[in-house]
């Protein structure tokens, strides 16, 4: 959300072309700071058929 957020506020003034650059910049920020530990923990079988014991407690859900 960090990253959507810089984006939008980051894309005023912007170009389309531009614009879609930076999205895609910020967006690919997130997919490797985040979506290939969810995944490896996804398949490790946390959060699966409601089992979140192995979820991590860090983050502002948790604090």
């Amino acid at each position: 959300m960090r990253q959507d957020r810089l984006s939008a506020l980051e894309q005023a003034g912007l170009d389309e072309t531009a614009a879609l650059a930076n999205e895609f910049t910020h967006g690919m920020t997130s997919f490797q700071a985040d979506t290939l530990a969810g995944a490896a923990r996804f398949a490790a079988g946390a959060g699966r058929h409601g089992d979140f014991t192995t979820l991590t407690t860090e983050g502002p859900a948790h604090s």
